[in-house]
């Protein structure tokens, strides 16, 4: 009966997987006629797209400019691969996107969608490695971290439906790591990658707070891909204790300190 109504209102044969459901347990997706601004509509109703169609449409539906300048391009041609060729919007995109990159961040590479980006991502970093000959192979990231579908973001990332968050050869490598780094040790892993991170010549480093509490998924804001009960903040203010602020101010103090004395110092032996 459930699925009979959900053919009646979508009109199809249930030809369609969507996307983040068990199909036999999903239930009637809302069938949207119109779009406007930040607005979705139905037939009957007139619901706030907040999460813009997955960050799509953050500069919001039928907005003006953005319709004019894809009309304008489609009556020129609608795509061209860069393999082996190159045009003059791309070129302009470039231009532009180099505006906004620091340092000597000037190079772009164009991909479809944002997993096959950090997949162009990993693939770049894996491959720098290979070309200087340096054999790292392993790769770091936040803990509640998401990165997307395909198989090696979802590697990346830190959901317990893709993977275990630390593997025990995960756990030997990050122990191998870190005897050969220049912190002070302090006994618990999450802290010790922490101290790595602030000591990073990175102009900004932010900690979330579970991590400094040695959390898990179990902690983390939201659930990428879904709706319902999610983005809440999940730590209790009792755990942010006295002795757990002491903890976060003495490692900024320090290891901070030390990343800006080796910045300095690398940009005098720039100079030299």
């Amino acid at each position: 009966m459930r699925k009979a109504k959900i053919r009646i209102i979508l009109g199809d044969k249930l030809m369609i997987w969507y996307p983040y459901v068990q199909m036999k347990k999903m239930k009637t997706p809302y069938k949207i006629v119109d779009a406007e601004g930040v607005y979705l509509y139905t037939q009957d109703n007139k619901m706030i797209d907040s999460v813009s169609s997955w960050w799509c449409m953050i500069h919001g539906y039928k907005n003006k400019e953005i319709n004019e300048a894809m009309k304008n391009q489609i009556d020129q041609f609608s795509h061209v691969m860069l393999g082996g060729l190159t045009h003059e919007p791309v070129l302009k995109l470039s231009e532009k996107l180099k505006d906004f990159l620091p340092g000597d961040l000037d190079y772009c590479f164009f991909s479809d969608s944002g997993s096959v980006a950090v997949e162009v991502a990993l693939k770049m970093a894996l491959q720098f490695n290979i070309n200087r000959g340096s054999g790292r192979k392993k790769l770091l990231s936040l803990t509640g971290s998401y990165h997307g579908d395909t198989f090696m973001c979802m590697k990346a990332g830190d959901d317990e439906d893709y993977h275990f968050i630390l593997s025990e050869d995960d756990k030997k490598f990050l122990e191998h790591y870190l005897k050969y780094s220049t912190i002070e040790r302090t006994g618990t892993v999450h802290l010790d990658l922490i101290s790595l991170a602030l000591e990073s010549r990175s102009d900004m480093v932010i900690i979330p707070l579970q991590d400094y509490l040695g959390l898990g998924n179990e902690a983390r804001i939201n659930t990428p891909s879904t709706v319902g009960g999610n983005w809440e903040w999940r730590v209790k203010e009792e755990q942010l204790t006295d002795e757990l602020k002491e903890l976060i101010r003495t490692l900024t103090i320090k290891y901070r300190t030390v990343a800006e004395e080796n910045a300095k110092k690398a940009a005098e032996e720039a100079q030299q």
